[in-house]
């Protein structure tokens, strides 16, 4: 029988982190960033989630940024 770690190993993708590479998030642009990010300002209503100023004028940003392993998802964005 092998070993489960084995048989999973090779279906995990890996990223050699010794020689400063970094694991890569392919970004969302264009059309489809701006409809995520009207949809999280509405579901935020309009209201900064740190001040909780309300405003059209906010940015949607990511709590924990794809470059420190954040996920792509609308639960990792909030509006500023």
């Amino acid at each position: 029988m092998k070993p489960r770690i084995a048989s999973i190993a090779n279906r995990i993708e890996t990223a050699d982190l010794s020689r400063g590479a970094r694991i890569q998030t392919e970004r969302i642009r264009g059309y489809r960033l701006a409809v995520i990010r009207q949809r999280i300002l509405l579901r935020d209503e309009y209201t900064c989630q740190i001040c909780g100023r309300v405003s059209a004028q906010l940015e949607v940003d990511h709590i924990v940024p794809l470059g420190m392993g954040g996920a792509e998802s609308d639960a990792n964005r909030q509006s500023l």
